[in-house]
């Protein structure tokens, strides 16, 4: 095959074309948009999340006065980080007509970026990171007011083994916390999250509708269950995904997009006669409200 312009024009195309269905495919399986609220900022390099610690609360409106409630001192940014991942493709492969080696590579890459994503916010649950309070999200969280006078605080970390015990434990304490103004939060964990080591009891305390002992299993379908291999030994998460605002924050600067290096002209192809197809994109996480999530790690029974 004579490689010139127009065999590399098709060449792109067609790879393209199996990036973006196999990331579409792929991607269909991830995990992401379940935990996460996904906000999309093409034209933003960062943005600052002080918004979350104003959660107002509904109030009789008596003096005909609206109450503005003033976003605390709080300064949370997500800033975007740039990603890639890069193939190459040698002349001969093209010359010689040895397509079938390259399409799993370029599969590889949409697998790449379509689980991308799901890592990021698994990592983010594994680092425990930073909240917008200045706390480890998962642990002890002061509620104050505006004039950051201390009301309340609330602890959403603990470590008690997963047991139907810990399970009403965990449900108990995010049910528990409230606003500011004394207001409960309605916080209901719907998700479940278990490594591969968990998931035997995970779906035997939450997917069996009757006890070993043949009692009525009380938590039957109380939680959905996501099991991930991010997770290992005891350690599990419960998650509120039912409110507008997810736990964490995945910020969308721009798509995985496709990109072939095909140049004749290209450096790269003259000295190394390597033509290159790639991915990047940009974006980042973070976390949004503590209270809508709950860890353990499970050391202790």
């Amino acid at each position: 095959m004579i490689v010139n312009s127009a065999v590399l024009q098709a060449l792109a195309v067609g790879l393209s074309d199996i990036f973006n269905t196999t990331f579409s495919q792929l991607k269909a399986n991830s995990v992401y948009e379940r935990l996460a609220t996904v906000i999309n900022m093409p034209n933003s390099t960062s943005v600052d999340y002080a918004w979350l610690s104003d959660v107002p609360s509904v109030r009789e409106w008596i003096s005909g006065d609206r109450q503005l409630k003033d976003l605390q001192a709080y300064k949370y940014t997500i800033a975007k980080k740039d990603y890639e991942a890069t193939i190459g493709v040698s002349r001969d492969d093209i010359m010689f007509d040895r397509l079938a080696i390259v399409t799993p590579r370029i599969m590889d890459l949409a697998s790449s970026g379509a689980s991308h994503y799901d890592e990021l916010i698994f990592k983010l649950i594994k680092d425990n990171g930073l909240a917008f309070d200045g706390a480890n999200f998962f642990g002890t969280h002061l509620i104050k007011d505006t004039a950051g006078t201390t009301l309340s605080s609330y602890t959403n970390k603990a470590t008690k083994k997963l047991s139907e015990d810990s399970l009403y434990d965990a449900i108990a304490t995010m049910a528990k916390i409230k606003s500011d103004s004394n207001r409960p939060l309605a916080v209901r964990p719907n998700l479940l999250i278990v490594g591969p080591d968990n998931e035997g009891l995970a779906d035997q305390l939450l997917n069996a509708p009757t006890k070993a002992n043949g009692a009525t299993n009380p938590l039957y379908k109380k939680l959905e269950v996501i099991v991930t291999a991010h997770f290992s030994g005891e350690e599990y998460a419960l998650l509120d995904t039912t409110k507008s605002l997810k736990p964490f924050i995945l910020q969308i600067t721009k798509e995985f997009s496709f990109t072939a290096m095909d140049q004749q002209t290209d450096e790269y192809v003259f000295t190394k006669k390597i033509y290159r197809f790639g991915v990047d994109a940009m974006h980042n996480v973070g976390y949004s409200l503590p209270f809508l999530a709950f860890y353990s790690d499970g050391t202790v029974a």
